[in-house]
């Protein structure tokens, strides 16, 4: 059991909900199926830029669920739809101002939670996929 980033209270690993209000441009979805809710938002009144200069619309925000290997789930709260986008991007910088740490391999590495196993990842080219 651990503590809850949202409410504080004791929780089983398989149901944090971590809550990343303040990073919300970090956190990018091209994929609208794993949004629990969208907020309120004027479309077309924001933009992401790539890497590659790029622009694309942000047509939403809303609260975005990642399920995880072992049934762990991971909240990512003001997180932006951008379907044009190719790949989803996750700050992993994000991640570790709640708690997370990272044990790297060779060819991947463990997601941790307060020092619980909590997803795996693997490196493909220059990006880290999250097994979900």
């Amino acid at each position: 059991r651990v503590k809850c980033y949202n409410c504080g209270k004791d929780t089983s690993l398989g149901i944090i909900l971590s809550s990343l209000r303040h990073e919300a441009t970090k956190h990018i979805m091209h994929n609208k199926v794993s949004f629990m809710e969208f907020h309120r938002y004027l479309m077309g009144s924001q933009i992401v830029v790539l890497g590659n200069d790029n622009k694309e619309d942000v047509l939403r925000v809303g609260i975005y669920q990642f399920r995880l290997c072992g049934g762990n789930k991971l909240l990512l709260h003001d997180t932006l739809y951008a379907p044009e986008v190719r790949y989803s991007l996750v700050s992993f910088v994000s991640l570790i101002t709640i708690c997370f740490s990272f044990d790297f391999r060779p060819k991947g590495l463990d997601l941790f939670y307060n020092g619980n196993l909590f997803g795996h990842a693997t490196l493909r080219g220059d990006f880290i996929v999250l097994h979900l």
